[in-house]
């Protein structure tokens, strides 16, 4: 036998394992950082990603683009049904695997239930896929969520977030058809575009506010509002204002007058 010594662990005692950095910190964050950034423009290309309060958040599939980079892939290990007073749906469990040497890294359960207000009508194969694509994502999150954090994004799947409903969309729509209405020269524009910049500004700071009216601008090879030269162009910057506010696309409709 070697030199090592056996300890004889009497019941109820627990063996402590110690902890110890496996590889230099600094390695592993570069690393982290590389991963972060490719992260970052592909999140970035996307044509809607999912935000929240000026937040984004990442879907499944951006999980899973996290989980190439480490070699790590994820499976649905089972689904059952379940009711739970008068809600019924779905229950699933996922497991992260390392493709290399096929070890579960993480685990994790998630339901999708008919009591949820966009769920309450769907049939109950996609709550059976929710259920899955919930688990999936979580269990991704439990060990990729730091990598996800450092690029800047909030570590909750966007599956787990609360669905916007459609029907409260009839008052803001209402509310910037209004506001467009009253842009008919240069003056109410820019009381109007203020107005909307104000209100941006009292939730997310003033600087923020005018960064995003500045991306806004630049998306009609702009830097003033004053050059947009006529009112069709000014009344969509104000729905992007808006949207931002609401976090709503609304359709526009406007007629085009000059300045």
């Amino acid at each position: 036998m070697d030199n090592q010594e056996l300890a004889l662990i009497e019941p109820g005692e627990r063996a402590v394992a110690e902890l110890g950095v496996s590889r230099p910190p600094e390695i592993v964050l570069e690393e982290a950082r590389r991963a972060a950034t490719a992260l970052h423009d592909v999140i970035s290309s996307k044509p809607k990603p999912v935000k929240y309060n000026g937040e984004t958040y990442l879907e499944l599939e951006d999980w899973l683009t996290v989980a190439r980079f480490y070699g790590l892939t994820v499976r649905t290990r089972s689904t059952q049904y379940v009711e739970y007073g008068g809600a019924r749906g779905w229950e699933a469990v996922a497991d992260v695997w390392s493709i290399a040497t096929e070890q579960v890294m993480s685990s994790a359960e998630a339901m999708c239930l008919s009591d949820e207000p966009n769920w309450s009508r769907k049939p109950m194969f996609q709550l059976r896929s929710m259920a899955q694509t919930r688990a999936c994502a979580k269990a991704l999150r439990n060990v990729l969520s730091w990598v996800v954090v450092l690029a800047g994004y909030r570590g909750t799947p966007a599956e787990e977030m609360p669905v916007r409903t459609q029907a409260p969309l009839s008052k803001p729509q209402t509310e910037l058809q209004q506001l467009q209405a009253t842009m008919v020269d240069r003056d109410s524009v820019g009381r109007a575009l203020q107005g909307l910049l104000n209100q941006l500004g009292a939730r997310d700071g003033d600087d923020a506010a005018y960064e995003h009216f500045a991306k806004i601008l630049s998306g009609y090879g702009v830097t003033e509002w004053q050059a947009l030269g006529g009112t069709s162009k000014a009344k969509a910057v104000a729905r992007e204002l808006y949207d931002l506010l609401h976090q709503d696309t609304l359709p526009l409709e406007v007629e085009e007058l000059p300045f």
